[in-house]
């Protein structure tokens, strides 16, 4: 008969960018740690500022070296991004190193050898989830153009038989029924270094500086507010309910691993 102390630990690998890394936003792994308390389960933060899909598949061994038992996978915005603006691809030739100019089908082809790779090397319990919104304004060409990965994404997984997680039909049921105006997506450097300089340097919440640059959702038309991190980790929360082992409690929260070093500024818990 197991004890507390012997029985194993699930490991949750979760990939993706800057939205799940979360230091110049909230991370939903946050929340996902939160409302796991007293389960025997620990979080694996595997995302990178500005990875693009091509990224996640160059660092795939050290997520399977962990042998997780479950990885959620949100990756893609960068892609649509870098299909959004010449200087961001640019950009992503120099510091992301990609091979060539990204559009719609190098992301599926991508995301089908991450998917492929995970499937063949792992024993988890995959999920994917759908890109979050670009800004809150749903008619917006960004937001289009987010419908467009996704609705590839949706095709991709039915095809390999994934599930897929509706964060970005969740965000935009709120939006609808949020009666407030809506701004949309621009590529702002200043929106992104004030987050930098008023919530990790100077400790401001997120929320505050959302609030201040009119988003419901988000911090500076890409990044997360604790409500979009929410929205998050709601649907990854009800995968992982369906595949977690029945296990009594322990107590205390999970831990969060962040097996990369951050060059200049931790990750920021939520306030």
């Amino acid at each position: 008969m197991s004890t507390p102390s012997d029985r194993r630990t699930h490991t949750v690998v979760c990939l993706g960018d800057s939205i799940t890394l979360g230091q110049i936003s909230v991370s939903y792994i946050w929340p996902l740690r939160d409302r796991f308390a007293g389960y025997p389960v620990r979080f694996i933060n595997a995302g990178i500022n500005n990875d693009l899909a091509y990224n996640l598949l160059t660092r795939l061994n050290p997520v399977i070296r962990e042998r997780p038992d479950t990885i959620l996978v949100l990756a893609g915005t960068n892609d649509v991004l870098s299909s959004l603006s010449v200087l961001k691809t640019l950009a992503n030739f120099a510091v992301k190193g990609i091979p060539r100019w990204p559009n719609l089908s190098w992301y599926i082809r991508n995301m089908r050898l991450i998917l492929s790779r995970l499937k063949a090397s792992t024993r988890a319990a995959l999920a994917v989830a759908t890109l979050p919104v670009l800004g809150e304004d749903l008619d917006s060409l960004p937001n289009q153009r987010v419908r467009q990965y996704n609705q590839a994404l949706a095709e991709l997984t039915e095809e390999m038989n994934i599930p897929l997680l509706p964060v970005y039909e969740r965000m935009a049921a709120v939006l609808r029924a949020d009666p407030r105006p809506k701004r949309a997506y621009t590529h702002s450097i200043r929106l992104t270094a004030e987050v930098i300089l008023r919530c990790n340097i100077l400790g401001e919440p997120f929320d505050r500086l959302a609030e201040q640059n009119g988003f419901a959702l988000l911090t500076d038309s890409v990044h997360l507010n604790s409500r979009g991190a929410a929205i998050v980790a709601d649907e990854m929360e009800a995968f992982l309910r369906r595949t977690l082992p029945p296990e009594p409690p322990r107590s205390g929260l999970p831990e969060v691993i962040l097996p990369i070093k951050i060059p200049f500024l931790p990750p920021r818990p939520p306030d």
